[in-house]
Parts: structure tokens; sequence; C-alpha cells
């Protein structure tokens, strides 16, 4: 087993320590029903956006051109999504996921367009320099880092400059429990931060989980002791030899078929 941990592996152990074993430690093939790769595809035509949004806008010169750039960004998005997507599509119809994706997208870019029509208006910008005071450093979506020191790697899949602190934005595919944010979640958006803060050298003071399914985003405050934490846990996933079954997620689970309990 590998001595260090990714973002993604801390919410499948807390989901189920089985699935974790099943899908990092026997390397079981995931068999990804349709609800999957819709959720797949949406979230890589999110990052597909994030770091291509600056490369369209800086053409705009004018307002009117709004529409037709944002449209540019969307067949990009939608296109490398289906494209990353491919191996999992199996007999999904292409132009079905097209529309589910362009549907899903299609509220947010909206307030995309009118963000940038605000910024024009206001300041008289256009081009390069209206692409920078509007969207995110390329550069800083989906950038991955690993910090040695707690032997943990992960994806932060969008960092979002706050007036005082870089907040990590962990672009996720789960539905939100109905009483809060389950303990993988959580320990994935400690880790996240505890990452950033080891990239960018300054304290974070919070994380973030994005909801795909339901656009809500939730943070969670970060401090000191949470280093210990996410250390602790690190040690304990990794050196963990029985991986006992947890029930009430079995019939989403894409490994179920490998399981046998």
């Amino acid at each position: 087993m590998a001595s260090h941990l990714t973002t993604n592996q801390a919410i499948i152990f807390c989901e189920c320590p089985r699935k974790y074993y099943l899908r990092h430690i026997k390397g079981a093939s995931p068999s990804y029903d349709q609800a999957h790769v819709l959720d797949m595809a949406k979230a890589r035509a999110f990052l597909a956006l994030f770091k291509n949004e600056r490369r369209f806008l800086s053409e705009v010169g004018d307002q009117s051109e709004l529409r037709e750039c944002y449209a540019r960004c969307l067949d990009m998005a939608i296109a490398t999504s289906i494209s990353q997507s491919a191996p999992h599509i199996m007999g999904a119809d292409p132009k079905e996921m097209e529309a589910h994706i362009e549907r899903e997208l299609e509220v947010f870019l909206l307030g995309r367009i009118e963000r940038a029509k605000r910024h024009m208006g206001t300041f008289g910008i256009t081009g390069e320099e209206l692409a920078i005071s509007v969207t995110y450093p390329p550069e800083d979506v989906g950038r991955r880092v690993v910090d040695f020191k707690h032997r943990i790697s992960g994806r932060i899949s969008l960092i979002h400059a706050e007036p005082d602190f870089a907040r990590p934005i962990q672009i996720s595919t789960a539905m939100p429990p109905m009483k809060g944010i389950c303990k993988g979640e959580e320990m994935a958006a400690k880790m996240n931060a505890l990452l950033l803060e080891e990239l960018v050298g300054r304290p974070v003071v919070a994380s973030s989980i994005h909801y795909l399914k339901i656009s809500e985003t939730r943070s969670i405050a970060i401090g000191e002791s949470n280093k210990e934490e996410v250390k602790s846990f690190v040690s304990q996933v990794t050196g963990k030899c029985d991986f006992e079954k947890s029930s009430g997620a079995c019939a989403f689970c894409e490994v179920r078929g490998e399981c046998g309990q």
C-alpha cells in the first residue's frame, strides 16, 4: 500500500473502508453507471471552463461579443469533458451528454456574462484587462500539489482569492448528507487547505466543498489543530489492516460487483 493518501481516497475511506480496499489496494476496476458518468462529465466541464475562460474572454472588445465568447467557452468545455470521460461513456449517447452538460452550465454562464458586463460598464475595460479582472488564473485551476510532511496529495480544483486569504474549492459530485458535511468530505477539505497553506506559505483559514448536483458551497474553518488531525487520519488509513464494510451506499457503489460482502 502507498504511504501517502489523496483527498479522493480520504472521502472513499470514510464512505466505506471496504470500497477503499477494493479500489486502492486490490485495484478493482470501477463500473460506472449513467449517473456517475454524468456527474464526472459535469465536473470536468466546469474545470475546463475555468481553465480556458481567460483565453476566450481576452478576445472580447465589446459587450455584444460576450454571448458568443461564452458560447465558444461552453463548446470547448463540453468537448473536453466528453473526451476525458470517453473511457466511461459506454452505451451513453454523446449528444444526450452534451445536452445535459449544457443545461447544467447554462445558469452559471449567464451569471458569468452579467459579471463581465458589469466590469466592462463600471471600469471601461476590455480584452486581456477584462479577462484578468473576472476570471481565475488558469494555473490555479486543477493544481496538483503534494505535501510530503503529512504524506498527502490531492488536486485543488480551484483556488479562489478572498480579501485576506486564498480558499481552495473541492469540486465534489456528492450530495450533502441531510445533517451536514460527511466526515470524508470534511477531512478532504481540511487536507486541501493544508496543501494550499504549504503551497502559498501562509495560513489558509477556510476550505470549501462545492456540491455539483445542487450548486451549493459549504465552507469549513481550518485551525492549527487540524494539522495533527490530518496527520493522525492519514496514519490510521495507511496503517489499517482490516477494512470493514459500511452499509447505506451499496446501491450506488461503483465496485459493488467486486465486493462479495
